[in-house]
C-alpha cells in the first residue's frame, strides 16, 4: 500500500497505515533507496513481544518472508514503541517498571535467534 502519513494503527479496512517510518525511509531513500520497511504495531513488551507472544513470531515470519521474496538481507531493525507500556498489564499489574528489562529481553530474543 502506499505510504501516507497517518498514525501508525490499522484503517477502516483493516490495512495498516504508516507514522513516524514514513519521514525515515523519504530520508533513508537518499543512501538505501530499495530499502523495504516490515511494520508491526500493537501491544505492550510485557505481554505479545516475548517469544511466545503472537506479534513477536508475526514480526519473524514476515521478516524472513521478505527477506526470501526479495532475496534481502536484514541491514537494522528500528523499535518506536512504549505507548502502551504505560499503563498496567490484562491482569492489572503496573507495568513500566518491567519496560526497561522486557526491552532488553526482546533485543536479546532477537540477537541470539
Amino acid at each position: 500500500m502506499p505510504l501516507s502519513p497517518v498514525y501508525g494503527a490499522l484503517a477502516d479496512e483493516g490495512q495498516i497505515t504508516y507514522g513516524l517510518e514514513i519521514g525515515f525511509r523519504m530520508k533513508s531513500a537518499k543512501t538505501v533507496p530499495n530499502a523495504i520497511i516490515l511494520k508491526s504495531l500493537g501491544a505492550s513488551l510485557n505481554d505479545s513481544w516475548r517469544p511466545e507472544g503472537t506479534l513477536y513470531k508475526v514480526l519473524l515470519a514476515q521478516t524472513y518472508e521478505a527477506l526470501q521474496q526479495y532475496d534481502a538481507e536484514l541491514g537494522g531493525f528500528i523499535w518506536v514503541q512504549g505507548f502502551k507500556d504505560q499503563f498496567e498489564d490484562v491482569y492489572c499489574q503496573p507495568i513500566p517498571q518491567l519496560y526497561q528489562s522486557n526491552l532488553t529481553q526482546l533485543i536479546t530474543n532477537l540477537l541470539y535467534r
